[in-house]
């Protein structure tokens, strides 16, 4: 079910989301809680990641969803991929700086330049609760990283370049 995006300023956004358990990752609960996250990042135009707690649940789980969309027509489709109790292990030395947006910022429209880790190893689990280490680079890299502030109660507002930020129309006249 399409579920309300939770806004800058909503509490909730800061608090730190609770592991989950195998036998909670199996459980019915998450499989409804992983369909809300598939149909409400499916409702928006630019989503390519979505947390539990941006719609409310304060669990360790995200969807990244990359494909192409109106402010990044070039991205690639990755299909969904769920990472629960995410935890990155590693970071790669070189930063790399990217404009970012969020869903929990949407209805301000802001978008701004963070500089992140061009790699990371990352350990989670998926939906079968089994582990896994991995290592991601790029924009895949970007979008998890950007989940696991979530989760961990951060958002990009808290390390964007203040001077860099814009809203989604100047943004997107300026890409062309």
């Amino acid at each position: 079910m399409n579920k309300k995006i939770l806004q800058i300023g909503n509490p909730k956004l800061r608090e730190v989301s609770e592991l989950l358990s195998k036998d909670e990752i199996l459980s019915s609960e998450i499989s409804e809680l992983k369909k809300d996250l598939i149909d409400t990042l499916a409702s928006q135009k630019v989503g390519v990641g979505i947390s539990a707690v941006q719609i409310g649940i304060l669990k360790q789980v995200f969807l990244v969803n990359i494909k192409p969309n109106p402010n990044r027509p070039e991205l690639v489709s990755t299909g969904p991929k769920f990472f629960f109790n995410p935890k990155i292990i590693k970071f790669s030395k070189e930063n790399v700086e990217m404009t970012e947006g969020c869903l929990s910022i949407s209805e301000a429209k802001l978008f701004g330049k963070v500089s992140r880790p061009h790699q990371i190893t990352l350990s989670y689990q998926d939906e079968k609760g089994e582990g896994h280490t991995e290592e991601f680079d790029g924009f895949m890299c970007r979008v998890i990283q950007h989940e696991v502030d979530h989760i961990n109660g951060k958002l990009f507002t808290d390390i964007v370049d203040l001077q860099s930020l814009t809203s989604d129309e100047e943004m997107r006249k300026n890409s062309k």
